[in-house]
């Protein structure tokens, strides 16, 4: 385990961040003038990451029993809860997320606030004349979660989830106007919980604690769960926590650099990080997620972990300390992803929202072809001191193969940044 303490320090405001890869040699560009330009995310190149195991919604929870049977007012909180939810994800499609804007904001939210409400619905006996309204919603929560899931994987694109999202929002309209009836002629005071019921997501807070939850964890081939291992040969070398205020709630992102001073290549990196208060408190555990597939021996790794700060997290804003804990997954060399390109930025363009975008050239210079649709680009934001102070992705414009010795044409986004950039850090490798 690794030990870090950072007092004193002054928690920064910044935007949102990326997937976390493995860095090439530096590529120096002067710090980015602030320009309006006219392209936005829309026209950004669209690309698909391989999507890391997304928790399945758990099957193991306590048989409901009396003491799980529910009044009416917590009956309707946990429909109203499903419901604001669907709502809100339904109104962040129109801003166009990027695919790490979904991984460090939507993914969190889906795993801290959303993903229980499946336990809920299943471990507690609801009010007995809305019991027909609640099971509606979880026959509703089966259709929502995955589908959430798959479009924070980017496996879904907006179209698509917004055609689902539409349907789904519709059935919810639906259900919690009957609900809403019902628990009014019950004495609930349903105006209670706010514009679209938003306050009532607190229950889910309050009702896991009772459940008790099943671990998860990466399915294997041979159908055992994969257990990662403590790896003290992948140091943290950096780690940079900030708060990011997004769609009225403040998210909690750590990003930071990750070096494999070992001798073997590893998969499925994953950075536990546990924050305490100036008492030695623990306030909340994060974890970070190397979505590089392979850690090459001797590289450096940017990594990013995030949290809605909501509930108990909300006591993670007045950390002032943290331990570092690293599990991973060794790879045979015939495993280890395709890594040798050459990379170089020809224009950095910063928007009025603070976004950099950062124009380039990748070359393949290994001996075998890549499919450009297969790259998966990083780019790092470095300080004059050296500090990293933001990252993001893109991808090589274009399609087909680049063979050995050709380029072609690069384009990342960093959404905003913890301090001025003075220099960038491209890498790329090939997902397979």
């Amino acid at each position: 385990m690794q030990k870090g303490f950072l007092r004193g320090m002054q928690v920064a405001v910044f935007g949102l961040l990326c997937l976390a890869v493995a860095c090439s040699a530096p590529v120096d560009e002067p710090a980015p003038a602030t320009m309006p330009i006219q392209e936005e995310r829309a026209g950004l190149p669209t690309f698909t990451l391989k999507p890391k195991p997304v928790p399945a919604t758990p099957e193991a929870v306590p048989t409901p029993t009396p003491e799980n049977q529910l009044d009416a007012a917590s009956t309707f909180e946990v429909i109203a809860a499903l419901h604001a939810h669907i709502l809100e994800i339904q109104g962040w499609l129109p801003k166009g997320l990027s695919i790490f804007e979904r991984q460090a904001v939507v993914r969190p939210l889906a795993e801290l606030s959303i993903l229980p409400l499946g336990d809920i619905l299943r471990a507690y006996i609801p009010q007995s004349d809305l019991a027909g309204g609640w099971q509606q919603a979880a026959d509703l929560y089966q259709d929502f979660y995955p589908q959430l899931a798959s479009w924070a994987d980017g496996d879904l694109d907006d179209d698509s989830f917004s055609d689902i999202m539409a349907g789904l929002s519709s059935h919810s309209s639906a259900l919690i106007a009957e609900v809403g009836q019902i628990a009014a002629g019950l004495g609930v005071e349903t105006s209670q919980y706010g514009e679209q019921y938003a306050l009532a997501k607190s229950v889910v807070f309050q009702l896991t604690a009772g459940i008790v939850q099943q671990t998860t964890g990466t399915v294997a081939e041979s159908g055992e769960i994969a257990e990662l291992q403590q790896n003290p040969a992948l140091v943290v070398r950096e780690l940079n926590p900030f708060i990011y205020p997004f769609a009225g709630m403040d998210v909690f992102l750590t990003i930071g650099l990750l070096e494999n001073t070992g001798t073997q290549a590893q998969e499925r990196v994953e950075v536990e990080i546990m924050f305490f208060n100036f008492l030695g408190e623990h306030l909340g555990t994060m974890t970070g997620r190397l979505l590089a597939q392979v850690a090459l021996p001797g590289r450096v790794y940017p990594f990013s972990a995030s949290i809605v700060t909501e509930g108990e997290e909300e006591a993670l804003k007045d950390w002032t300390e943290f331990e570092v804990t690293v599990l991973s997954q060794p790879v045979a060399d015939a495993e280890v992803s395709y890594q040798d390109f050459s990379l170089s930025v020809s224009s950095t363009r910063q928007d009025g929202a603070g976004r950099v975008f950062i124009e380039g050239s990748l070359t393949n210079q290994g001996a075998q072809p890549v499919a450009l649709e297969d790259v998966r680009l990083a780019v790092m934001a470095f300080d004059a001191d050296g500090k990293l102070v933001g990252v993001g992705n893109g991808a090589a414009l274009g399609t087909g193969s680049l063979n050995s010795g050709q380029m072609a044409p690069i384009q990342a986004v960093i959404e905003s940044f913890s301090g001025e950039p003075s220099t960038y850090r491209l890498f790329a490798e090939v997902s397979q």
